[in-house]
């Protein structure tokens, strides 16, 4: 009689979970300031987890754009971390959002954790006006309360660039500007009392940082006074037997209205 024996091995596999799902960061993961942040200025915290049986590890910053300094926790097991800004910001000219990365660092792996830096813009850049002086020539008879310049135009760097513009006129001047730099005629012109108009536009946006800019309008003349003798009338005495082409005084003359 012949017997069979079977065998059986029961295998048991432990299997350590990877080092790297041990450490954890947590905490805001967005950073918003502001464009005039002094460097050294503490702009966010966040804290690195790390398993009973994780080794201890470091923080390691990737980039200078800040800095850090990290605490042990109270039981040990992890660091607090706070960001510190170590560059200079300016939105207008350069960035408004920046990506982190930090490296939690042991012996046995490297745990990234990524963060986001939202950089807003403020007001602190002066208006600058283009393509300065303006030079304006504008007919006589242009119509009034009609827009005669539409070219003046100040540009401002910061993301909110409202602006406003005002020019040094008196009660008297047959100019205005509206507040978008429109120059509009506001009283009719007349070549022969004035032929010239200067002034100076200034630019405020709402941090209230100004500039100025000089504004030159030239009249033109246009042909619309009829002409005048010099005296209501003429009289003349003259010899019958004076030759032909003898020149009579005073003689007749007459003036443009228009110059």
């Amino acid at each position: 009689m012949f017997y069979r024996i079977c065998c059986c091995v029961l295998l048991l596999l432990a299997i350590k979970p990877r080092s790297s799902l041990q450490i954890q960061f947590k905490g805001n993961a967005f950073f918003q300031i502001d464009e005039d942040t002094n460097i050294g200025t503490k702009i966010g915290n966040f804290t690195v987890i790390r398993g009973e049986k994780e080794a201890p590890f470091q923080i390691i910053s990737t980039t200078n754009f800040v800095t850090i300094n990290t605490t042990n926790l109270d039981n040990s097991l992890g660091l607090a971390v706070d960001v510190f800004l170590n560059t200079k910001l300016d939105t207008d000219y350069g960035k408004s959002w920046y990506d982190l990365t930090f490296e939690a660092v042991n012996s046995q792996t490297t745990q990234n954790g990524k963060f986001h830096i939202l950089v807003n813009d403020v007001n602190d850049e002066v208006p600058e006006f283009k393509n300065r002086p303006y030079s304006v020539t504008v007919k006589e008879d242009a119509e009034v309360n009609s827009v005669i310049y539409t070219k003046i135009d100040a540009f401002d760097p910061d993301t909110n660039d409202a602006k406003t513009y005002i020019l040094s006129t008196d009660k008297y001047s047959p100019f205005s500007l509206d507040t978008n730099g429109k120059l509009h005629l506001v009283a009719k012109l007349d070549y022969e009392s004035q032929t010239f108009y200067q002034y100076i536009v200034t630019v405020k946006d709402e941090a209230d940082h100004t500039a100025t800019a000089e504004v030159f309008i030239k009249v033109e003349d246009v042909q619309d006074t009829p002409p005048e003798f010099y005296r209501d009338s003429y009289s003349f005495t003259i010899l019958e037997n004076s030759p032909q082409g003898t020149l009579l005084n005073p003689a007749v003359q007459a003036r443009d209205g228009d110059r």
